[in-house]
């Protein structure tokens, strides 16, 4: 008979993950040891490490405190907490102002301890919930689907770092706060998230999640994600008291994410970094939140299988090689560019459920991502990281499927940005409900009027229903499907015409993919 602890950990384990290749674990433990200089799960190391952290949070603490009387320390801290707020935005303001309801953002400061204080409905959700053994495997893949999406959540909360050293907004932000020892601040907390992540290697799975549930005051941060409505009233509070549960990134959902007006992230932490990790956490944890079954029961079965600290635990290691695996594969493909956040957009249409107009079931999701994370390689440079092979993904239907997700939000965007000009021109020339009656002459004044503005006439509606329909991608799509010699023949000569465009390197991509794609068929005729 497995034991509990046994049981908890192979429930955790990524390693019998469908989504996941079968190398990725040892792969990541290996690039890990290298690059970090660990010994993983060996708790002898936090003699180390332990003490290490302890002095640079002392630090810390005494720049952000020296001198300052408390209403100059709550001055500057809130000067920090729009810092913050100013970063976090500068990222993720368009995703967050795409809602159809408003999102509002709330960073706060905390002291150490006081975690639970500020998100309370924490101190209320089971830290291990009854997990139970899963034998259905439809039920199955929808449980390895949220823990590859909770991983990869934490890992791009972990890339906090990033975020903090290439922002154009903390150099100067920091240094109209701390003068000429900003710089210095900014390397401690650089250090501390270093260390961090070591000990996220070195302590022991068990043991870290016995310590986030035995010491929820030494938590450093925490978010929430509230779905609420504009009237406020006690009993209604409460209905939302009794909803709140703990997603399985660790953060707190509360409300009805059916009926509400307005969408709250709060994110709450003891230090700087802290905020930033939470916050994007939290917008995260809300674009994954279209993941969640719409079955009540269903949904509160996976979330006892995925939402306990040993999960948690788990994330810290291995979702930041998950999310950086993803956000290359995205951004390696067509159109990545075209709107930010790409990968965060793709992501969420990953996420959402197929109750939920999602795109694809638990189980091609399992499919999709497995091939995603199976196109790297990892490798020697300067450290041992995880690289895309060009040939694996080329060679790809994950490429073509993101790609042609990536597709529908350029078109959807497009479309935005062509009613909201039209808007706009309105707002600034007027408008009529009846449209005038006009002659080509006044059109082609007014085409002339538009180019002294330097505005492009617009396509007509029947050339770009053409463009799209000559889609390379969307003849690929066709070509796969031709029943007849004939068929293909007309497809492949359209697609030797576009082609003609490309580089010589986007020439010899789609060439290898339409032989592939000829060949294949005629291997399917001849088996016929």
């Amino acid at each position: 008979m497995k034991s509990f602890s046994q049981f908890l950990k192979e429930e955790i384990d990524l390693r019998g993950n469908q989504g996941i290749p079968d190398d990725f674990i040892s792969n990541a433990d290996r690039q890990a040891r290298a690059n970090l200089g660990v010994n993983i799960d060996d708790p002898r190391q936090l003699g180390q490490y332990g003490p290490q952290i302890g002095r640079l949070i002392a630090q810390s603490q005494q720049i952000m405190n020296q001198g300052l009387n408390r209403e100059q320390l709550r001055e500057r801290k809130d000067k920090l907490e729009k810092l913050a707020y100013d970063i976090v935005m500068s990222e993720y303001s368009e995703i967050l102002e795409a809602s159809e309801k408003p999102v509002e953002l709330i960073i706060k400061f905390v002291e150490e301890g006081q975690v639970n204080q500020e998100i309370p409905e924490m101190s209320d959700i089971p830290s291990f919930p009854e997990q139970e053994e899963i034998d259905d495997p439809e039920l199955r893949k929808a449980v390895d689907k949220k823990k590859i999406l909770n991983a990869i959540n934490q890992g791009e909360a972990k890339a906090t770092k990033n975020i903090i050293q290439f922002s154009d907004l903390v150099k100067p932000g920091l240094e109209e706060i701390f003068g000429n020892r900003a710089e210095e601040i900014l390397k401690i907390w650089l250090d501390t998230t270093d260390v961090a992540n070591k000990l996220d290697w070195v302590f022991p799975l068990e043991m870290k999640s016995r310590m986030m549930k035995d010491m929820p005051e030494g938590m450093a941060g925490a978010c929430q994600v509230k779905w609420e409505k504009d009237k406020e009233d006690e009993e209604e509070s409460q209905e939302e008291q009794e909803d709140s549960y703990k997603d399985e990134d660790g953060t707190v959902m509360t409300g009805d994410q059916e009926d509400f007006d307005k969408i709250t992230i709060k994110a709450v932490g003891i230090d700087f970094p802290m905020l930033i990790h939470e916050a994007v956490k939290g917008i995260w944890s809300l674009i994954k939140s279209g993941a969640i079954k719409e079955d009540e029961e269903l949904a509160q079965l996976i979330a006892k299988n995925t939402s306990s600290y040993e999960d948690e635990a788990q994330d810290f290691r291995y979702g930041v090689a998950l999310q950086g695996m993803l956000r290359d594969f995205i951004n390696a493909c067509k159109d990545a560019n075209k709107y930010s956040q790409m990968a965060l957009r793709i992501y969420g249409r990953l996420a959402n459920d197929k109750d939920r107009d999602g795109e694809f079931t638990d189980g091609e999701f399992i499919e999709l991502v497995k091939e995603i994370f199976s196109t790297f390689d990892l490798v020697q440079e300067e450290n041992l990281e995880f690289k895309l092979n060009t040939e694996k993904f080329n060679a790809s239907t994950a490429k073509r499927k993101i790609e042609a997700l990536i597709a529908k939000i350029v078109d959807a965007e497009k479309e935005y940005e062509d009613e909201l000009s039209k808007w706009e021109m309105e707002q600034q020339f007027g408008g009529s409900e009846e449209e005038p009656a006009y002659s080509d002459e006044d059109e082609g004044d007014f085409d002339d009027y538009l180019s002294g503005l330097g505005i492009s006439k617009a396509k007509d509606v029947e050339t770009t229903e053409e463009e799209e329909e000559d889609d390379l991608d969307t003849l690929l799509d066709k070509l796969s499907d031709a029943k007849t010699e004939e068929e293909r023949a007309a497809i492949k000569k359209k697609l030797d015409k576009l082609t003609e465009s490309l580089s010589e390197d986007g020439k010899r991509i789609y060439g290898i993919e339409i032989e592939r794609i000829l060949e294949a068929t005629k291997y399917h005729n001849r088996r016929k």
